[in-house]
């Protein structure tokens, strides 16, 4: 019986990831509230932040933009933390991204619950160590050779098939969350970034809403980048 009724909470938890990536597919990523500010809507709770924020935006060595969001509100008890990586972009035009295909991350602490929001399938790095194979050579011989993981060489799609070279994380099951980032470009800076999010969370204990999961929605921010890469 309880595994049934997890069962169903999964489904329900789907149908609400399929409903808010098709909402935010159709959302731009502008907005009306003033510069420095974040709001939101979580479970039945109207949360606004202002003044106390900031965005960063980093070059990592693999090529990627990491965004940086952080927000503190002493007054609410409150914080929020965003981190992005967004592989190819080009720091001009929008861009959507989901923790289904990006690494994403989304935490909030408020007094009323906390939400934290992550990948529930990460797929893991090539760190370039290799292991040592026993291979069959001509006879009865046998050789041992230094040989790479075979999921390096595997498309995403070949991993996700296999179930090779990914990271499972069960507690993330039914959670999502999505973001679509619109930034604002002075002389190659990235000067703010405007955009809108949304999200559920498999995190069960809080007070934002009754059940197991816990909505986002209407999420939307305007912060000025303190810190920026330089797009070419």
């Amino acid at each position: 019986m309880k595994h049934k009724i997890s069962s169903i909470n999964w489904c329900l938890g789907a149908v609400a990831v399929i409903l808010l990536s098709i909402w935010c597919l159709n959302v731009s990523a502008s907005t009306k509230i003033p510069k420095n500010s974040l709001s939101m809507i979580v479970g039945q709770n109207q949360i606004n932040f202002s003044g106390n924020m900031k965005a960063i935006i980093e070059k990592q060595d693999n090529g990627a933009t990491r965004i940086l969001i952080g927000v503190e509100d002493k007054e609410q008890r409150a914080e929020l933390f965003l981190r992005a990586d967004i592989p190819s972009w080009d720091g001009q035009n929008s861009k959507y991204i989901q923790t289904q295909t990006h690494s994403l991350m989304f935490m909030l602490k408020h007094e009323n619950g906390s939400v934290f929001i992550i990948p529930s399938i990460q797929f893991a790095r090539d760190s370039g160590k290799k292991y040592v194979k026993k291979v069959k050579t001509t006879g009865k011989s046998v050789d041992f050779r230094k040989v790479s993981p075979d999921w390096v060489r595997m498309t995403k799609s070949e991993r996700l098939a296999t179930g090779r070279g990914i990271i499972r994380n069960q507690g993330m099951e039914g959670s999502s969350f999505f973001v679509m980032i619109q930034p604002v470009v002075e002389n190659g800076h990235v000067k703010s970034i405007t955009g809108t999010f949304s999200g559920v969370a498999n995190m069960g204990h809080n007070r934002f809403q009754k059940g197991e999961y816990v909505n986002i929605m209407d999420g939307q921010f305007n912060i000025e980048v303190r810190q920026n890469a330089i797009f070419k």
